[in-house]
């Protein structure tokens, strides 16, 4: 299962579409500023979740691959 996720992800974002929307979620998410004054006690909770998603998209896709 593990195998075949990756392989989606790297069909997906290794396209050039895909390359373009991975810039938009980076360009989104490192753009959004965070200071102690925020009136969101969660916002920094959040930010730190998505920059997870972006870390774990780049981590698949750096994944060896498993040639069978």
């Amino acid at each position: 299962m593990h195998e075949e996720i990756v392989n989606a992800y790297r069909r997906v974002f290794n396209s050039p579409d895909g390359k373009r929307i991975l810039q938009d979620f980076e360009r989104i998410i490192f753009q959004i500023r965070i200071d102690a004054n925020d009136p969101n006690p969660d916002a920094a909770l959040y930010q730190a979740a998505q920059f997870a998603f972006i870390r774990r998209i780049h981590n698949l896709l750096k994944e060896p691959q498993n040639d069978r």
